[in-house]
């Protein structure tokens, strides 16, 4: 007789996914309220990403079997994915009770709900709730790289720069972070004269935003190189004078056999030695353009409202253009210009056109363009950016381009304004300033952009003109 379930857990091992649901679902043939079979079915689901349907099968699991802890733990992971918060909240609780009772020895379990509990408060900007289970995680385990790492988002999201850097480093274990290795070379502790290779390792923003502390690394090192995103080469190039090469992203590194390097360190990891504290952030601009900037007589104000990805928060940073809709009419007299480079933004600036009328200077080339130098050269001639958190805001704050952000409450470390409560500075930028949400609508928050952008002194003096002729 075939054992259905046993191949489907082989299969499963492999990442062989369709082998493996084939298996399962012969074996609930078999058996529909087969608990073994319920829970891994739930479970590959959840690791393919069919987190609704995984939920229901692993709701079904937990009912055949009430102390199946482990299917509870995989339940509260597919309502975490689905960013459904309170959702998770309520199994993962059940599941850290069930473990005290049925598992008190399994510590690190227990060690994992408690990050996972955190987690959940992290995501949502409720430090205050995650710490003390940061905490208790810590207590049964002191080395935990989960915890370590995910209470060091928190730390760097107050400003705690020191003891946030310090985990920081947890995610490269964690993944959440990409490491690389170059052969046998080691980890770069610090010392100088060096000939050190510094790799990208996160989103495109990040990159940029990191890169800040190059000239740092640069001032104490024999020489740098930079194993960058293959789209910012030449930016950095041309901004920081050092050795660039867009390989990153893949395993073949012609360049590394004459590189001749002494260490290595990922581009995040140079925060733990160079910004310990808030005044070691410069905040000056360090991206130079190859765009003169030139003054046109209307201002330009840039606008994005759509960022991320569905895995970090797309829909909580994200709006209908509409929305900007009574900003663009409130000022016929500016410029407005998309900055918006997901591909379907010029269907947005098109039907909201058709729509209202409202024209919005859309330029695909300067937005969608491989090399990042093409949007870079349009923003060094935006006079104001106003944005949700993506990309742009970086480019913009390292040109020293001017830069609202509107923010969500479940907020990245990042754009906390990296303070006790909220900020309106963000330390990377001098440029940029924040605008954090305070209701479930976006709306109050753009009203209140209206309301600063009439005050704008550009404006002002083009009204003051006006009323002169």
């Amino acid at each position: 007789m075939t054992d259905w379930l046993q191949q489907g857990k082989d299969a499963h091992e492999r990442h062989d996914w369709n082998k493996a649901l084939d298996c399962y679902f012969h074996a609930l043939n078999a058996n529909f309220n087969d608990n073994q079979t319920l829970h891994y079915l739930g479970t590959a689901l959840h690791q393919m990403g069919y987190n609704g349907a995984a939920a229901n099968i692993l709701a079904r699991a937990t009912q055949t079997k009430p102390d199946n802890i482990d299917s509870l733990v995989n339940l509260g992971a597919c309502y975490f994915k689905e960013w459904d918060f309170k959702g998770a909240e309520d199994v993962w609780t059940l599941a850290l009770e069930q473990f005290q009772k049925l598992r008190p020895d399994d510590k690190e379990s227990a060690a994992g709900l408690l990050c996972n509990l955190a987690g959940i408060h992290t995501h949502a900007g409720d430090y205050d709730k995650a710490l003390p289970l940061y905490d208790r995680a810590l207590a049964i385990l002191p080395a935990n790289p989960a915890a370590l790492g995910n209470r060091s988002m928190v730390d760097l999201a107050v400003g705690n720069w020191e003891r946030g850097w310090a985990g920081y480093d947890q995610h490269l274990k964690l993944n959440t972070r990409r490491s690389r290795t170059y052969k046998d070379v080691p980890e770069w502790d610090g010392s100088p004269g060096k000939t050190v290779i510094v790799y990208g390792e996160q989103g495109l923003g990040d990159e940029i935003m990191f890169a800040s502390m190059i000239p740092d690394l640069k001032a104490v090192c024999a020489h740098v190189i930079f194993d960058c995103h293959p789209r910012l080469v030449k930016t950095f190039e041309r901004s920081f004078g050092v050795e660039c090469h867009g390989t990153r992203k893949t395993t073949a590194c012609e360049w590394f056999p004459n590189a001749k390097a002494d260490a290595v360190v990922a581009i995040g990891s140079l925060g733990k030695f160079f910004r310990n504290s808030a005044d070691a952030f410069p905040g000056t601009p360090y991206i130079v353009s190859r765009a003169q900037r030139t003054r046109r007589q209307r201002m330009r104000v840039g606008i994005s409202w759509k960022g991320g990805t569905k895995s970090t928060g797309q829909h909580l940073r994200s709006f209908p253009l509409d929305a900007f809709a009574p900003l663009i009419s409130a000022f016929p007299e500016v410029e407005w210009v998309s900055l918006q480079y997901h591909p379907d933004a010029g269907q947005d600036v098109l039907a909201m056109y058709e729509r209202t009328g409202l024209r919005l200077d859309h330029p695909p080339i300067a937005l969608q363009a491989i090399d990042y130098d093409e949007t870079l050269n349009l923003l060094a001639n935006i006079d104001l950016v106003i944005t949700v958190p993506t990309t742009i805001l970086h480019a913009a704050g390292a040109l020293g381009v001017p830069c609202w952000v509107l923010v969500q409450k479940e907020a990245a470390w990042r754009e906390t304004g990296n303070v006790q409560g909220r900020g309106e500075r963000m330390p990377w930028y001098d440029s940029v300033r924040l605008r954090h949400k305070t209701t479930e609508a976006w709306e109050p928050l753009i009203a209140q952009i209206m309301q600063e952008l009439a005050a704008h002194p550009r404006l002002a003096s083009l009204a003051l003109g006006a009323a002169a002729e």
